[in-house]
């Protein structure tokens, strides 16, 4: 695992080379959670990367082969503090809202993500969980220590990279950044 430790909120870029667990998928995209009492609100709207478009991931990359993590780990505590300071009448659930932090984290992965598929000519990024990863369980065999007991610290947002079985190459499920 390479890891580049910084000042920022942003406290390192993670690519390490993981061993896929699988998990029935849809059963999470369908949990709900606070002002979503039906689950995610993009599961069966038609996206070709959420369930239950979304194929199997055997049925796509080639699990014999290597397949990789790729992302970043967010310190969302810090964030928090900082918005709360700035904002001292919100709740902490608005201080770490998705909306003020989710597309700097996305744009800083997609850097990440780019440089990567370049170095690793045939390989292919995309989404876990919408293709039955247990991203969870795959990535603490990894040594990426994920915890899900509020309040989040550390939010790791990223995707898998892996080679793509023949004639899937151009399945709408890959994509670049």
């Amino acid at each position: 695992m390479s890891a580049i430790k910084r000042n920022d909120l942003f406290l390192e870029a993670i690519t390490t080379r993981v061993e896929v667990h699988l998990a029935p998928s849809w059963e999470w995209c369908t949990l709900p959670y606070p002002g979503h009492p039906h689950g995610c609100p993009n599961f069966d709207k038609g996206y070709p990367d959420c369930p239950p478009l979304a194929p199997c991931i055997e049925e796509v990359v080639d699990l014999s082969r290597p397949v990789w993590w790729v992302g970043s780990a967010f310190d969302l505590a810090t964030f928090r503090q900082r918005m709360l300071a700035l904002h001292p009448d919100w709740s902490e659930r608005q201080a770490e809202c998705v909306l003020y932090w989710q597309s700097s984290v996305r744009k800083r992965n997609g850097i990440l993500i780019a440089q990567f598929l370049a170095e690793h000519p045939g390989t292919a990024a995309f989404s876990p969980e919408a293709m039955g990863i247990n991203v969870t369980t795959t990535l603490r065999t990894a040594g990426i220590d994920i915890r899900w007991k509020r309040p989040l610290q550390i939010v790791h947002k990223g995707v898998m990279v892996g080679y793509p079985l023949p004639g899937c190459e151009d399945d709408p499920t890959f994509y670049l950044p």
